[in-house]
């Protein structure tokens, strides 16, 4: 849930343009809530910042802090394998280090055909290289069913549940990739404001046609992620 009257959640300093692939370096301050994250030293991937300060990892799949980041250690671990975690101190937000918002009551669940932004520092291309600058690709909403049907077409037969959520084109093009697991996958709510509808979990390939990102979805999640941090 986006505590508005707790301060400004999903608010970036400027205004975004649109792993990753088919995608395009993010301007510095388009994304605050995402900070840098070393899959080595980071055994859950990477971080997201949520209002409150909360941050929510999870498990790197079949894709895959800063110096002076606070320090943050495991809060709770749930069956799905991925845990909160408290940080050290608490951030001090400011125009480039802000927090995203949880799905807002007033969004419907339904996401179908919506524009999702999907951020990070996986590989360019599968097994390419690493990019040194956040990136960012813009990606729609698929119904479970759709997406099913999508990978049946390629040839694969996936249980897509309703924990998860799926994004990407027929035609394929635009994906994460490696390194990007547990990134976030956000939409614009209707005030504006940006909130994580899902967390990168696992995908076929990249940007491969017919093989949509598959992703965690949190409105499904949600009081537990309230009930866990308060």
């Amino acid at each position: 849930m986006c505590l508005n009257s707790i301060g400004e959640c999903g608010v970036p300093s400027i205004v975004p343009q649109t792993k990753v692939v088919g995608g395009k370096s993010a301007a510095f301050g388009a994304w605050p809530w995402q900070p840098a994250s070393e899959p080595d030293s980071d055994p859950s991937g990477r971080v997201r910042l949520l209002e409150r300060a909360r941050a929510v990892p999870v498990r790197r799949t079949q894709r895959e802090k800063e110096g002076g980041a606070p320090e943050v250690q495991l809060l709770h671990l749930t069956r799905t394998t991925w845990p909160l975690v408290k940080v050290d101190e608490p951030f001090e937000f400011m125009p480039h280090i802000a927090p995203i918002c949880l799905p807002p009551d007033n969004e419907s669940d339904d996401l179908i055909g919506r524009n999702a932004t999907v951020t990070g520092w996986g590989r360019l291309s599968e097994g390419g290289v690493l990019p040194s600058v956040l990136q960012e690709v813009k990606v729609p909403i698929v119904s479970n069913e759709k997406c099913k049907n999508m990978f049946l077409a390629a040839g694969r037969h996936e249980y897509i549940p309703n924990i998860f959520m799926c994004a990407g084109f027929e035609e394929g093009g635009r994906d994460s990739c490696q390194g990007d697991s547990g990134g976030p996958l956000q939409i614009q709510a209707k005030d504006g404001r940006w909130f994580l509808a899902g967390i990168i979990s696992w995908g076929i390939g990249c940007a491969e046609p017919n093989l949509p990102g598959v992703c965690t979805r949190i409105s499904r999640f949600k009081e537990w992620i309230i009930k866990s941090t308060t």
